[in-house]
């Protein structure tokens, strides 16, 4: 059997899926940042030991889905306790 590879231009669409996840990831942390008032160094430091981490994503740094998912741990985690504390 044979494998098709569908694309976009040049682009596999794999690919393509990949960058618009990132895109929403970045978006979300840049949400999570503002509605705790965590800096971005605080939030690479302490969620993946990488102070440079959300500087780097947002000059277009790929993720591991791993990394990916941990970040999103540490946000709703995070959010929990916050919300908690809140209450």
């Amino acid at each position: 059997s044979k494998t098709v590879l569908l694309t976009i231009g040049i682009y596999p669409i794999k690919f393509l899926s990949m960058i618009v996840d990132l895109v929403q990831f970045v978006d979300e942390v840049e949400r999570f940042l503002s509605h705790t008032g965590m800096s971005a160094s605080q939030f690479g430091m302490t969620a993946l030991n990488d102070p440079s981490f959300v500087y780097e994503m947002r000059e277009g740094r790929m993720a591991r889905r791993s990394t990916i998912e941990r970040a999103r741990q540490f946000m709703k985690q995070h959010s929990n306790t916050a919300e908690e504390s809140a209450a």
